[in-house]
């Protein structure tokens, strides 16, 4: 399904990213996997060379709030790979107690990321366009008290998607932008956050195999750019109800 593809996923020695990337490399695709803990990251690398097409993975530390680490990511999976297709921005921190590295990570790295990637997609460049899904929450879609920042975090992050998805360049050159905005999924990011149970109880927790077709849909579906997917247990929907300019424009009489 996505055979000559190249992809590169931040936060991707575990949980979701990793989950990502076996979803990709089971279908054929190149990845460059990445993260911050490079014991975690050289075991889930050799694990996905035991698994799959040895030369399909390569793996770099990366820091999504230090910008020459992010152009050493892109510059890697380029020089192996020959191009990208596929950015999936998956790093993310729910730490309550430093809110600056929060914003740091699940705002400013994205839009690192968000930027760099499309100076790597860019048609007039010579190459094919391509998609960037950010990982968002369903706290950056409903209020979530208990971790204000995270919530204004992931809000920011469902703002952007939304917003560069319509900027012309993107758009002319073939570059869809996605959210996916699930609710608590079984990662280590959950475990032990007492303020986490509320939402754990009210909406239930989505495990991380759930999530392997949902990524290839949003990775296929050419008719989606700019739209922000939400996940539970229960449901799994666009949000269209989210206003847009369209509906605060002056009409002339």
């Amino acid at each position: 399904m996505f055979s000559g593809k190249v992809a590169i996923i931040t936060g991707s020695s575990r949980g979701i990213g990793k989950m990502c990337a076996e979803t990709l490399l089971k279908n054929d695709a190149k990845v460059c996997i990445s993260a911050l803990h490079v014991e975690t990251l050289q075991a889930t690398l050799e694990e996905f060379k035991r698994k799959y097409d040895a030369e399909h993975v390569i793996s770099t530390l990366c820091d999504v709030t230090v910008q020459s680490q992010v152009e050493d990511l892109f510059r890697l999976t380029k020089e192996r790979f020959g191009h990208i297709d596929i950015v999936i921005n998956n790093a993310g921190l729910l730490e309550h107690t430093d809110w600056e590295r929060v914003i740091d990570v699940n705002l400013k790295g994205v839009i690192r990321c968000t930027s760099l990637a499309l100076k790597y997609m860019k048609k007039e460049l010579g190459v094919n366009g391509g998609v960037i899904i950010n990982v968002a929450s369903l706290a950056g879609i409903i209020p979530f008290g208990p971790a204000a920042i995270y919530d204004s975090s992931k809000h920011g992050a469902v703002g952007f998607t939304r917003s560069i998805a319509e900027h012309p360049d993107v758009i002319q050159n073939g570059v869809r932008v996605v959210g996916f905005c699930p609710c608590v999924v079984n990662t280590t990011m959950a475990d032990d956050k007492d303020y986490m149970q509320g939402a754990k109880d009210k909406l239930g927790i989505l495990r991380v195999e759930e999530l392997g077709d949902v990524f290839v849909d949003l990775l296929t579906d050419e008719t989606n750019n700019g739209k922000c997917l939400i996940m539970t247990p229960r449901h799994r929907h666009y949000r269209e109800d989210l206003p847009r300019l369209e509906e605060y424009l002056l009409h002339s009489a």
